[in-house]
């Protein structure tokens, strides 16, 4: 049965978190399992769906309207799911100039929501609701192209300058531990939107041996569907 939380705890947990990694490594499935073992509703939203509001697109106000959704109405249980935006890398300024505005746009439209606030929400049958996310949990995901070569240039000249106070042989290691607010500016995020979310975590990419393993292995693999 779902309790729900404190305003305490809620202040205790909120930690906002960014995952890393190459389409099939289980983004989705780790923030499935998170909800299921938390008991928390989640609503997996696609990034560029949405837009600035009153351009084409939708409103990142319906991302909060979907969990309610999910929630079956119940607001408070809503206010402490976790929203999953995946392909948040795809708004990004880039080098697109035609892209630039909008994408920082949504980048400040989705701010207000990542650090938490009241809203007033327009439902679909025009029915006004009072929305804080002030106890959400946002999960944001994606492959980042280009952004590892951005972490091996500015760690390359950290080494270069005698920044780098450890010497780590493991180049690779280094550079999935090792992403920066810094990192993330410079592929395209506003300081103040990678600010908040707080963690970032690097996935690493599946080995043969594991795909070979999930196949052969787990429960769900399509070995064990087929027996």
């Amino acid at each position: 049965k779902y309790k729900g939380f404190s305003n305490h705890e809620l202040k205790q947990l909120k930690e906002n978190v960014l995952f890393i990694g190459s389409t099939g490594v289980g983004k989705t499935a780790i923030v499935e399992n998170l909800a299921r073992i938390f008991n928390l509703v989640y609503k997996r939203e696609i990034a560029t769906r949405y837009s600035k509001a009153g351009y084409i697109g939708e409103s990142v106000d319906n991302m909060l309207l979907d969990l309610v959704d999910v929630a079956k109405g119940n607001i408070k249980r809503a206010e402490q799911g976790i929203l999953y935006i995946d392909e948040i890398d795809k708004i990004r300024k880039g080098n697109d100039p035609n892209n630039l505005d909008m994408s920082m746009a949504v980048q400040n439209d989705l701010l207000t929501i990542i650090e938490g606030d009241k809203r007033t929400l327009t439902t679909r049958n025009q029915q006004e609701i009072e929305f804080d996310s002030s106890g959400l949990f946002v999960i944001g995901t994606g492959a980042f192209d280009g952004l590892e070569e951005i972490v091996k240039k500015r760690i390359k000249k950290e080494k270069s300058t005698g920044l780098g106070f450890q010497n780590i042989k493991n180049d690779q290691k280094e550079r999935d531990y090792n992403i920066t607010n810094a990192d993330l500016y410079e592929y395209g995020y506003d300081k103040q939107f990678i600010a908040r979310i707080p963690h970032k975590i690097k996935l690493h990419d599946l080995s043969t041996e594991v795909l070979l393993n999930i196949i052969k292995d787990s429960k769900d693999g399509y070995t064990n569907l087929c027996k």
